[in-house]
């Protein structure tokens, strides 16, 4: 017989492979789907709202499928090569979206199609991750003929050699161990997709994963039999196929991809930077123009004499001197050009993603390259700059980002840019933003988010104006003489700037720039004459972002809209206009649910099941805001988002392994358990949120609350599937159960808190609701304690070795 040492090393690395495989697929295809979506939040949701439901509907459909059924190495050999198919298919049709879905050059994916690419893209891949849960389970557990032998042997145990052909690995320890490879592959991503192309990454880490049970298999610690073995041996012919394929693939996709991006001139270059994938398109070498995207959106054109140097050249004109400007996100060799004629002294050119100006310099000809190098680059992005800066530093400063569909973007319009902004102007300095409005009469929604960002400018800049436009630019400053709308004084400072052509800035000219109508009904409309009621727009209760969001998803209607999608604005806007009180009404009928389920062992495994969902969603939803709040600090959630989901994978490896050493205690009641498990939770989360002033302003802090998330729901796990595995469920079964309830309140959780919640109300608020929701399940199952028996380190229905749900199955 092998040394157990020898099968529990093999096991191990079978899980912890399978998990870092796992990752790896998920990270490529959500950064894939950021791209074809633009990158806007909706698609952070929406990849991983379809993630764990598909992962809970795999771990259903595999539970079912391996019921009776005796699992070997070959069997899971044929899924991890399944699984690296599932993954280039979702890479094939996330990059060729926009032309199968025929989306006319420069329109949005609409609805409809966002749905069917998250759908068709990410789900499969998460159908087979949720999948190898049961599967790994059954193979770690003993074959039929095992326990028949094991039945008339006499003193022989189950599952040793004699009996035995799985890994022998238990479910619990699968679930730890996998969760901790899922946190590495997470935290390796970042990295190894820059250096090596997508579907090469998912074949060799596909491959390494079917590499250990192969090898368990031929070092006879898992001997697969009869059909196992062609599968075995097919899944290895499949995954060299793949790897063999993977730079071919990656060359025609790619290559499909940027046709359907459909910009002036053709990609030249794609770099993948810690904010975003920008793609660099122009005519060739020293070209006249070029158009840099990010994530599929135009990011910035250069040169643009008539668009960004026009803006520029009539806004400084609202200073009276301007000597050192910084322009952020504007053509960098206009702004450059335009700032000198206008007698700066220093142009600062600055960008939420600081690769932008690098690589427009690295792509322009040496005319345009002259004058960025006039200029001085920002090394870090803007915001970060503005936090840092002495204060003081500017006459001007000027804000071009892009519109907030993103909390990337819409950490542009806060309270808190605008603070900084003021810290970093003289105390006669201008601030200016480019806000994008509306051609006609604004809608509801862009009337709401005009107004949020001008409360928001309010609080730091108290005299303020507009000038009216598609894209209107407001003004403000601290002193009252710097901004003005009075044409004869726009047109003597024209006079006293040298750069200038005083011919060119007569009065009539400023005069027909500020139309004194429009420009008087625009600054009424948007509060600049007296505070209106209502929200401001914040880093953290990013009320501007949705908004936004509404009225862009009203009038994206390209790409597969359909009738029931279009309404998706509406439902949006109903649910954020909520009060923060009334979400806590549907919580109020779980106690009372859960406490009758409990009455009936027969539904224990329902009873496990909501609350597993409370558990999932409130984990999920948690780990959402910190990853917005991640965003909101560093501006890289390209990055962030496989760093805090590795650090909230290495909660769950944690919390899993230390839920399994609690059960493994003489006289473990498993609903007890959960009663004090849910009550630890809870006061865990208030302490998050006492302290989300200082964890959101840390990254560090971001991380380690990302463990703290991943901790509170794996922890529970244990005696989750010790309570659905009550009246002798199997301990396939039982978690299933508790797998497909984590992930489909997983999948709620985090569409709700990143759509909805956050904008609505705020950081601090919802995580007082995720409170609500955790204490609403201990309360569930208080008082059902009595029928819950006793399950000990073994357990009569073989369930305590159980642990840690959904997430560990891919990483979420």
């Amino acid at each position: 017989m092998k040394r157990p040492w020898v099968v529990t090393v093999a096991s191990d690395a079978c899980s912890f492979t399978a998990g870092t495989a796992a990752a790896l697929a998920q990270v490529v295809l959500v950064r894939e789907l950021f791209g074809a979506l633009e990158g806007h939040e909706v698609s952070v949701a929406l990849s991983l709202g379809v993630w764990v439901a598909g992962l809970a509907a795999g771990a259903l459909a595999g539970g079912r499928a391996v019921r009776g059924r005796d699992i070997d190495a070959g069997h899971l050999v044929a899924a991890l090569a399944l699984l690296a198919v599932a993954a280039l298919a979702g890479l094939a049709l996330l990059r060729d979206a926009r032309a199968l879905l025929e989306v006319p050059r420069g329109a949005s994916i609409g609805v409809g199609g966002s749905l069917l690419l998250a759908a068709l893209g990410v789900g499969p891949a998460a159908l087979v991750t949720g999948a190898l849960l049961p599967l790994f389970a059954q193979a770690s557990g003993v074959s039929r003929k095992g326990r028949q032998e094991a039945k008339h042997a006499k003193g022989g145990a189950e599952g040793e050699d004699g009996g035995g052909r799985g890994l022998r690995c238990p479910p619990a320890r699968f679930y730890a161990i996998d969760a901790l490879g899922t946190a590495a592959g997470g935290a390796l991503a970042p990295f190894l997709v820059s250096w090596a192309p997508a579907p090469r990454l998912v074949a060799v880490f596909a491959a390494v994963a079917a590499a250990a049970p192969a090898a368990a298999s031929w070092a006879g610690l898992a001997r697969p039999r009869g059909r196992s073995v062609w599968l075995g041996g097919a899944g290895l012919a499949v995954l060299a196929l793949v790897a063999f394929a993977s730079d071919p693939f990656e060359q025609a996709t790619q290559a499909r991809r940027r046709e359907g991006l459909g910009v002036a001139g053709a990609i030249t270059n794609t770099l993948e930077t810690p904010y975003e994938r920008l793609d660099v398109a122009g005519s060739g070498p020293g070209r006249s123009q070029v158009t840099l995207l990010g994530n599929g959106a135009v990011v910035t054109v250069a040169p643009d004499p008539y668009g960004a140097g026009a803006t520029l050249d009539l806004l400084l004109f609202e200073h009276p001197l301007p000597r050192t400007v910084l322009v952020v996100g504007s053509s960098a060799p206009d702004a450059v050009r335009v700032a000198t004629a206008h007698g700066a002294d220093e142009v600062t050119l600055g960008d939420f993603d600081p690769w932008v100006t690098a690589a427009l310099r690295d792509a322009l000809g040496p005319a345009d390259r002259g004058w960025i190098d006039r200029g001085q680059r920002l090394e870090i992005d803007a915001r970060a700059h503005l936090r840092e800066v002495p204060a003081a530093s500017y006459d001007v400063v000027a804000l071009f980002p892009p519109e907030p569909l993103t909390a990337l973007a819409n950490r542009f319009y806060t309270r808190e840019i605008f603070r900084d902004a003021a810290r970093a102007l003289r105390p006669d300095g201008l601030l200016v933003l480019r806000l994008p409005w509306s051609a006609n009469v604004p809608d509801p929604a862009t009337l709401a988010y005009g107004r949020s960002v001008v409360r928001a400018m309010r609080a730091s800049f108290p005299y303020m104006a507009v000038m009216p436009g598609i894209d209107a630019l407001l003004f403000a400053s601290r002193d009252p003489d710097v901004v003005t709308l009075d044409p004869n004084e726009l047109a003597a400072r024209a006079e006293g700037r040298p750069g200038l052509d005083p011919r060119a800035y007569p009065p009539d000219f400023f005069a027909e720039s500020f139309p004194a109508e429009q420009t008087a009904k625009l600054a009424a409309l948007l509060g600049l004459d007296r505070i209106l009621p209502g929200p401001v727009n914040e880093d953290l209760r990013p009320v501007a972002y949705l908004d936004r969001l509404l009225a862009h998803l009203a009038r994206r209607s390209t790409g597969l809209a359909t009738k029931h999608a279009s309404r998706l604005p509406g439902v949006l806007a109903a649910l954020a206009a909520l009060p923060a009180w009334a979400w806590l009404l549907p919580l109020l009928v779980m106690p009372p649910t859960a406490r009758l389920l409990g009455r009936r062992e027969s539904l224990a495994g329902l009873q496990a099941g909501i609350i597993a969902a409370l558990v999932g969603g409130t984990g999920m939803a948690l780990e959402m805001l910190l990853l917005v709040a991640y965003q909101v600090n560093t501006g890289r959630l390209y990055v962030g988002y496989a760093v805090l989901t590795g650090a909230f994978m290495l909660g769950v490896a944690a919390g899993a392994h230390g839920g399994t050493r609690l059960a493994e205690r003489p006289e473990w009641r498993p609903r007890a358990a959960l009663v004090r498990l849910e009550t630890v939770a809870g006061i865990l989360l208030l302490g998050v949120w006492a302290a989300a002033p200082w964890i959101t302003a840390s990254a560090g802090l971001l991380i380690a609350a990302s463990v703290v998330a991943g901790l509170l729901t794996g922890l529970p796990f244990p005696a989750l599937t010790g309570l659905a595995g009550l009246r002798g469920r199997g301990a396939a079964a039982a978690g299933a159960w508790v797998m497909a309830g984590d992930n489909v309140g997983a999948c709620v959780g985090a569409l709700l808190a990143t759509i909805a919640l956050l904008p609505a109300h705020g950081f601090g608020t919802v995580v007082l609701l995720l409170v609500g929701a955790r204490a609403c399940g201990a309360i569930g199952l208080s008082g059902t304690s009595g029928a819950s028996g006793t399950i000990g380190s073994s357990g009569s229905s073989g369930t305590s070795s159980w642990s840690g749900g959904g997430e560990t199955g891919g990483g979420r």
